[in-house]
């Protein structure tokens, strides 16, 4: 009997090795597996990304901030708003992932510099008007009918009259309202003098009956109001004017401007 032959074995056919899938390509330039969450941007990304806001805010006028809320928007009221959120860092630091806007930085930072002229005061002056105020220069009574002859030597003066409120400030008001009215004036005008009038007292002034007159000088006087404001800081930050006082000031000129006149008593 003949040997039988052992079969030969057959070898195995190698399986076909499956091909590898590209891994994509993430947008900073690092590789990534299929279907894996996208890693945190890197500081040039988000300001690539700030840039690109910046130019939509100039076209657009309005624009969704990344990182903010989903109705967090940026709205650009000023030149200078829009500049600064394209200057790539300077734009990352003003609306970076917080969501803030633009003028909401602006607003903050006018708020923060408040009214630069808090606390400066200033002065408005009425329109003036022209008084002759009586001075202590004057002769005795006469009745009517008969003619004053008055020659005196003697020191006239006449002193302002200003509201209390004001009396503190005397000085820097008469200063002040010299260049308003257009002429000098002061607290007091005073002259030595030798002065010589002479007058007819009348029986009846006006329809009324005289009982007796008197020679008196009278010196001009401006009268006018002046009122005080400081400026103040206001609501939002902007400067605002508070009234201090308003005072009312009969203020005798500095020059020699007199009249005679005679006063009454009337029966």
């Amino acid at each position: 009997m003949s040997k039988s032959r052992s079969a030969r074995p057959v070898h195995p056919v190698h399986p076909v090795h499956p091909v590898h899938p590209v891994h994509p390509v993430d947008p900073a330039g690092s590789a990534r597996p299929a279907g894996a969450a996208a890693p945190v941007r890197s500081r040039k990304a988000r300001t690539a990304v700030l840039t690109a806001v910046a130019a939509a805010v100039l076209t657009a006028g309005a624009v969704a901030l990344p990182g903010g809320s989903s109705d967090a928007s940026v709205r650009a009221t000023s030149d200078s708003s829009v500049s600064g959120a394209s200057g790539g860092s300077s734009g990352g630091s003003a609306a970076g992932g917080d969501g803030e806007s633009f003028a909401g930085a602006l607003s903050g930072s006018a708020r923060k510099a408040g009214c630069t002229e808090a606390g400066r005061v200033f002065y408005k002056f009425g329109k003036p008007s022209t008084k002759w105020v009586a001075t202590n220069v004057r002769s005795d009574w006469a009745e009517p009918g008969l003619k004053i002859n008055f020659t005196t030597s003697q020191t006239g003066t006449v002193s302002a009259e200003i509201s209390a409120s004001a009396a503190a400030e005397a000085g820097v008001i008469f200063a002040k309202a010299s260049v308003e009215v257009g002429v000098s004036v002061g607290k007091q005008w005073a002259r030595t003098a030798q002065w010589s009038y002479e007058a007819d007292v009348p029986k009846k002034v006006g329809g009324k009956k005289v009982k007796k007159a008197r020679l008196a000088m009278f010196h001009e006087a401006k009268k006018f109001t002046v009122t005080k404001y400081r400026f103040a800081t206001g609501q939002g930050g902007g400067c605002a004017t508070r009234k201090v006082y308003k005072a009312v000031i009969t203020a005798p000129v500095k020059k020699n401007s007199n009249t005679w006149r005679l006063q009454y008593q009337y029966k």
